[in-house]
């Protein structure tokens, strides 16, 4: 009764008058309902008492319709309920509805399992490898607790940085500050130890400081430092205390090329030219000369490949081979200003120096829109399995023959369902389809993002759609056109729900939604510790000696 609905719908402004207001309109409904009907049965006290509870809370009463569409989820459900028959007041699958159904449900699964998982398993071991190498070689440090030199004009606010250099490289360029703990101006074996010890346990890095002393010594014996170059053995064994004392003047002297190894790369070496790092590091005869950037670059090589693995040993040549495989392909330009060959690598172009790089705003934008079409797509898919459970839960059980109910223009109706088709259908097909849903919407959301261009981007995204249409293929392909005509004869399903607003709040709850999730997600994705942004510059320190938060960038100086 219009009447009784609008007495029943009266404003709500607190807690206590909400209660008083339900209960005194839902009993003037009560008493308008018996003088009009003239019943006082308690199934229409029960029913009068939902609609105008429904009412009072601003609830309107809708319906649900539940479209069939070209899917085997659809085709299975539909033709078992056309061959079903009763036996002994039990409605039974016939033998060929029954393989039918169990064939194809099951194979459906199994298809977008496989797949699935492959997907995951890609996606998951990818950025596993990629992540842990990537976390292997460059540490996050406070230049509070290490206190390198600085040399870029540029520093963090938060003083933190990225280490992507072995740890004994970074002490050694701090010098007198940590090496000599006694202050004597000597570097003792035993101050070595200590300052190994100290700085493996606070930073939980191996640092073979021991090696790199001995290292030293080993190029003071033969004349090899800058500081020794014109000494003979005895003034070179004097100065050493007969080679177990390393002096601290030797050391700030060959700082300069020690810092060097910071690029791990001797095809780095013409970068480091074209940012006139090398002229005050590599002394030579004619500086200024024609030929003077070739041969400090050929000095550098040297100095890359031979002087830095021999002083820093096995740890330094693992960091050497994880730049290799972790920076990409390298590629190369020539510099025609400068004249020299400047080297890039692919992979921390992608992430980060790129014009198309991962970190750029046009390329976050694009995987945003991208995110946005897949929840809508998985909102879809999410949206009408929602429709199948409702239709579980409405649609009435009887054991007849007569589910399916036609019409004078050939259509067909659902009116009821067998329990054991009930069952069947949750079993085979909405638990094992809400599973893949749910699977498919994460294991989708980390196989886009962990794309690193535009053209990995877009073909993930159609891989992923290929996957959502698995059981529309196999409806294509495997169903008969007499199960085809049937499932496109049969008329939607309407069921009667109760829920707040109209359609337009409906459309804009899951507008927002799917906004706020895709954002959500590459909010997580890129800002996270450890995610895009941290990645971006860590390959930047890592393959290109770069940027302003990249320790050996700083301790090379230089141009940005």
């Amino acid at each position: 009764d219009l009447g009784s609905k609008r007495m029943c719908a009266m404003p709500l402004w607190s807690v206590a008058l909400r209660r008083a207001r339900v209960r005194d309109a839902c009993s003037e409904c009560f008493v308008k309902d018996r003088s009009l009907t003239g019943s006082d049965s308690e199934s229409s006290e029960s029913v009068v008492a939902a609609t105008c509870f429904e009412s009072a809370f601003g609830l309107e009463e809708h319906h649900k319709i539940l479209a069939w569409r070209d899917s085997i989820y659809d085709e299975t459900f539909v033709v078992a309920l056309r061959h079903g028959h009763v036996k002994d007041g039990k409605w039974h699958y016939s033998n060929s509805s029954f393989l039918h159904v169990t064939s194809l449900l099951l194979l459906n699964f199994v298809l977008q399992a496989i797949v699935l998982w492959k997907v995951k398993s890609l996606s998951d071991g990818e950025k596993r490898n990629f992540e842990t190498g990537l976390k292997e070689v460059c540490e996050d440090v406070d230049h509070r607790n290490l206190s390198f030199s600085t040399k870029l004009p540029v520093q963090p606010e938060d003083h933190m940085y990225v280490d992507c250099s072995p740890l004994s490289f970074t002490l050694m360029t701090m010098g007198l500050t940590i090496l000599d703990t006694n202050k004597d101006g000597f570097w003792d074996a035993h101050e070595a130890t200590q300052v190994m010890d100290e700085m493996e346990r606070k930073f939980g890095r191996e640092a073979n400081v021991p090696l790199v002393r001995s290292r030293l010594l080993g190029f003071a014996r033969r004349g090899e430092l800058v500081a020794t170059q014109g000494l003979d053995e005895g003034a070179r064994a004097h100065s050493t205390s007969n080679f177990t004392r390393f002096p601290m003047s030797y050391l700030e002297k060959e700082l300069p090329l020690i810092e060097l190894c910071a690029a791990e790369d001797e095809h780095m070496c013409s970068n480091l030219e074209a940012r006139h790092i090398l002229k005050n590091r590599i002394i030579l005869d004619d500086p200024d000369g024609p030929n003077a950037p070739d041969n400090r670059v050929e000095e550098c090589v040297n100095v890359q490949s031979a002087y830095c693995p021999h002083m820093f040993g096995e740890r330094y040549k693992y960091y050497m081979d994880k730049s290799a495989v972790l920076c990409g392909e390298r590629m190369s330009f020539w510099n025609r200003t400068q004249k020299l060959r400047t080297v890039f690598y692919t992979r921390s172009s992608r992430f980060a120096t790129g014009p198309d790089a991962v970190v750029t705003k046009p390329y976050m934008m694009f995987l945003y829109v991208i995110l946005l079409i897949w929840f809508a797509a998985m909102v879809q898919e999410f949206r009408e399995i929602l429709l199948w459970w409702m239709m579980m839960y409405k649609l009435p059980v009887e054991e007849t023959e007569h589910c399916l109910i036609s019409h004078e223009d050939h259509s067909f109706s659902l009116v009821a369902m067998p329990s054991v088709h009930k069952w069947m259908t949750i079993t085979l097909n909405l638990l094992p389809r809400s599973v893949i849903c749910i699977g498919l919407l994460f294991t989708g959301v980390r196989f886009l993002i962990r794309a690193e261009d535009y053209a990995d981007l877009i073909l993930n995204s159609v891989a992923l759609g290929f996957l959502i249409e698995v059981d529309n293929m196999l409806f294509a392909a495997i169903a008969s056109d007499t199960c085809k005509h049937l499932v496109r004869e049969l008329r939607p399903y309407r069921m009667r729900t109760v829920g707040l607003g109209n359609w337009n709040v409906q459309s804009l709850f899951w507008t927002c939604g799917i906004i706020a999730f895709a954002l959500s997600f590459e909010t997580w994705s890129y800002f996270r510790l450890g995610g895009k942004e941290d990645m971006g510059v860590a390959l930047t320190c890592l393959c290109q000696v770069s940027g302003t938060r990249c320790v050996a960038s700083q301790i090379l100086g230089g141009d940005l």
